[in-house]
Formats: C-alpha cells, structure tokens, sequence
C-alpha cells in the first residue's frame, strides 16, 4: 500500500503549472508513484506539452519503503 503525506500541496503546485484542470485526484496520485517505479527519482516530472508555461516542470518528493518480514508500507512526502 502506498501512503500518500501532505498530498494537498502537491495538487496546489499540479493546479499551479498544469494545462489539465479536470483531473482525478487518486489517478495523478497513482501516476506520481507509476513515475517513481519507472525511473526510480524522487521527483514527479510533468512534460512541457501539459504545462501551462510551456516547459517542462518538476516536483520533488520524499519516498520511503518501510517494508518489513514481507509486508509493504510504501509513504511519498510531499
């Protein structure tokens, strides 16, 4: 399970910078960690063709794997 800290500051800078403002809060959540298991970077990178700027914008994070005796407690701090 992946927990997500302080998630509402992340969606203030997501409203901030992207083009998309009807989006679904737990699918970008998910996508956040989709990004995080692909590239291993602790940072969430919105491409420029989605941002309102123009160009490429990023926000760093936090992730933590608490893992123990096979069980899974995955947190991204925002």
């Amino acid at each position: 399970m992946t927990n997500f800290v302080n998630s509402e500051a992340f969606f203030k800078w997501y409203d901030s910078v992207s083009a998309d403002k009807r989006y679904d809060k737990d699918k970008l959540l998910d996508e956040v960690f989709q990004q995080y298991c692909r590239t291993r970077k602790s940072s969430f990178e919105l491409p420029a063709e989605k941002t309102v700027t123009g160009k490429a914008e990023t926000y760093s994070y936090e992730f933590e794997d608490l893992g123990k005796c096979g069980g899974s407690a995955l947190f991204i701090y925002f």
